[in-house]
């Protein structure tokens, strides 16, 4: 039983002198080419099952670790994770509802949160896996007052940051 697994190992850590235990995964895998290591902090308890994201994972490091040119990650595809919520948090200011924090999040079994700007939630929520991150780059360009260039760099940027802590998959 459970209880019983439970007291073997707790005996097997005190003869040992193990004090303290801390969670965490290790997941690897063969590969050829370039290696890369990868620390995520996950929450004590998970509430649903993960094994799915451990290859979507190293689905997306081998890709941005391929690409590490801009001009390469334009050509991709981001998509917006279709287990992100985006959560708003108001005050009252002046008889109206103000906006005071958006937070990204990633509902499932591996969650994970990311406070994020009106704009870039604005800009995550067109990645929809069919236009090209040059063409939306191009888009948003078209609508501030900023140097193409300038828009397509800040983009690839928050893909690649957003793609690594899994909001963001991106798609060849």
């Amino acid at each position: 039983t459970y209880s019983e697994k439970f007291a073997e190992w707790m005996t097997y850590y005190r003869k040992r002198g193990v004090e303290e235990i801390h969670g965490g995964l290790l997941a690897m895998r063969r590969r050829s080419g370039h290696n890369w290591l990868r620390i995520e902090e996950m929450p004590v308890e998970t509430t649903e099952p993960f094994g799915d994201t451990v290859p979507e994972v190293f689905a997306t490091q081998d890709i941005l670790s391929a690409h590490p040119d801009n001009d390469e990650l334009l050509g991709m595809k981001p998509r917006l994770s279709p287990h992100a919520q985006l959560e708003q948090k108001s005050r009252v200011s002046g008889g109206k509802w103000s906006a005071t924090s958006l937070v990204l999040q990633l509902t499932g079994g591996a969650p994970v949160s990311q406070a994020i700007e009106r704009e870039v939630a604005d800009f995550l929520g067109r990645c929809d896996g069919i236009k090209t991150l040059s063409e939306l780059a191009q888009e948003l360009s078209s609508s501030v007052s900023a140097a193409p260039d300038q828009v397509r760099q800040q983009c690839c940027a928050i893909v690649r940051r957003l793609a690594q802590q899994r909001f963001v998959q991106i798609l060849r």
